[in-house]
């Protein structure tokens, strides 16, 4: 499992420093601020959003982008 908080990235490609290829060809990746992967983001990726309802609760919303694989996922 990779984490990368991408939140001080200022340019896509900064994120090779962190070991994007590796972790894309080994393992599942978290990533926080993915919008500043741009062209680099996964077009097939589980997106978790996570929204702070006015009660202090968290809503968890679950989307699926990108065709599924031989393994249904």
């Amino acid at each position: 499992l990779w984490h990368f908080d991408l939140y001080r990235l200022k340019d896509a490609d900064e994120v090779y420093e962190l070991g994007w290829e590796d972790a894309l060809a080994e393992a599942i990746s978290i990533v926080e601020w993915p919008e500043r992967l741009g062209a680099l983001l996964p077009a097939r990726r589980i997106n978790i959003h996570l929204t702070l309802r006015p009660d202090g609760s968290r809503q968890l919303q679950l989307s699926r982008e990108g065709a599924k694989d031989e393994t249904g996922i």
